[in-house]
């Protein structure tokens, strides 16, 4: 990542330090989808925004649209998770829920999201990786 970018990044989480989950304005997909639009200069977001209200239709609404996997590797994201042991500023992890993923983004050796009862929180690759949130095998990807 560019050093421009990853100045990018850190302004990104710095605004998003006091924000508050809300399912299709701010959850952790959305955090990823308006990361990937301040980067590359897209709109994304307004495809996926305001299209769910609660976890139910956000679950409903992945599934008719394009679900986490697909929509980064459509974006220019490649699959990291056999390849890459070192993880760089704005790789994405992807923990598969089953129904649904959470999405964080790695900056400064930290995982980022924005979760239902607490907004912003950071957790490290190690959590993650051991299961934090007790979910199937995390995948992550890498912008190329």
């Amino acid at each position: 990542m560019k050093l421009a970018d990853r100045h990018k990044l850190a302004l990104y989480i710095a605004e998003l330090r006091h924000t508050k989950h809300n399912w299709g304005i701010m959850d952790c997909q959305l955090m990823t989808v308006y990361w990937v639009d301040k980067l590359l200069g897209t709109n994304y977001a307004n495809d996926i925004a305001y299209k769910y209200k609660d976890k139910k239709s956000a679950v409903v609404f992945a599934k008719r649209y394009l679900q986490a996997p697909k929509w980064l590797e459509k974006v220019g994201f490649a699959d990291i998770t056999e390849q890459e042991t070192i993880y760089k500023d704005g790789d994405v992890w992807l923990q598969n829920h089953g129904m649904y993923y959470t999405a964080w983004i790695m900056f400064s050796g930290l995982l980022y999201s924005v979760c239902v009862d607490t907004g912003l929180v950071n957790t490290t690759p190690e959590e993650i990786s051991n299961g934090f949130g007790k979910s199937d095998p995390t995948m992550k990807f890498r912008m190329i």
